[in-house]
């Protein structure tokens, strides 16, 4: 029994590593390359004087820090937005189920994005709000705001209903039982849906590609820039890469850690 337990172990203990290197190389990969001089960008060497050279280049000189800045200020504020919005939305519909509501969420979950920027690039053009950091912010709450109330809507059904009776026998309105018992019960799970909200935006591309200017420019789009036509610095584009993949990574934990606290913790208080 314990023999065969110990082979249990060593073969979930290879598969994991297995999967960690799968996981793991491409940005192991694309560090060693950002810190490599640029003649050696794509040569298949292990050893070599690392440099920041290339992460100086990136930031001050093609000052990669005011896209970084315009990606901060976006995601933070579309994600707070589309919190904002569907934490209504979703407690009312955990309150008042429809199924037509949750159909008609989940098909503007599927409208394709390139038609949509385009209409939203035009649009913004005829009223003069192209290339706003708030028009653009408004496209991503608007985008981010029906997965986050489906998200949210789950969560809200698993908070006990006896909670809320008694909350209101004791006299409290909507809007205080939704500040001082429903948010705060269900706190890991709204932190949760935040930084969701604020990882698919920082990400986004296809969204905010069109409706950007050089002013504007976000980090992702500032990225699709540092490949020339003719000739490109790999180092230099491996770098940016770097750099815009770091706050995801550092929020893909914390990510993962209010995930779990959101479906074993609710109720549990």
């Amino acid at each position: 029994m314990a023999r065969t337990s110990f082979h249990n172990i060593i073969i979930n203990v290879v598969v994991f590593a297995i999967l960690l290197i799968f996981a793991l190389f491409p940005l192991v990969f694309m560090l060693l390359m950002s810190m490599k001089p640029p003649e050696l960008a794509l040569q298949p060497i292990f050893i070599f004087t690392p440099t920041l050279e290339n992460y100086v280049t990136v930031l001050f000189e093609k000052n990669f820090i005011r896209p970084i800045s315009n990606s901060i200020t976006v995601a933070f504020s579309s994600a707070l937005l589309a919190l904002a919005v569907s934490v209504p939305s979703a407690y009312a519909l955990s309150r008042r189920p429809s199924k037509y509501m949750i159909i008609a969420l989940f098909s503007i979950l599927f409208i394709p994005i390139l038609p949509v920027s385009i209409s939203a690039h035009f649009f913004s053009r005829s009223i003069g709000i192209h290339g706003t950091l708030q028009f653009m912010t408004l496209i991503l709450t608007a985008a981010r705001a029906p997965f986050i109330t489906l998200l949210l809507k789950p969560l809200f059904d698993a908070v006990p209903l006896q909670v809320e009776e008694a909350a209101m026998i004791d006299g409290a309105g909507l809007f205080r039982l939704l500040r001082s018992i429903i948010l705060p019960i269900s706190r890991p799970a709204l932190i949760c849906s935040f930084l969701y909200g604020f990882f698919l935006s920082w990400n986004d591309y296809s969204l905010t590609y069109l409706l950007s200017n050089p002013e504007t420019q976000l980090a992702t789009s500032f990225l699709m820039t540092q490949r020339g036509i003719f000739e490109t610095s790999w180092s230099e584009l491996a770098s940016s890469t770097i750099l815009i993949a770091m706050p995801g990574i550092i929020l893909a934990f914390i990510l993962q850690h209010y995930l779990k606290k959101s479906f074993i913790g609710i109720g549990l208080r």
